[in-house]
């Protein structure tokens, strides 16, 4: 199981509708870490949810 498949069923659990994964970077010219977002899950989790709540 992948760590997105797994980030996406926690956030259907518990009905979160987005997740972002950043990467840590060091800025050379600064010297101080900065945050590159890399993806973010939401559309499989956000229809999950909606489903969810039409249900309850």
């Amino acid at each position: 199981m992948t760590i997105i498949k797994m980030i996406e069923e926690k956030c259907k659990a518990t009905r979160r509708k987005d997740f972002n994964f950043y990467q840590a970077v060091l800025a050379h010219e600064s010297g101080k870490v900065e945050y590159v977002k890399l993806i973010q899950v939401n559309s499989v989790i956000a229809e999950a949810v909606e489903s969810m709540r039409s249900t309850a």
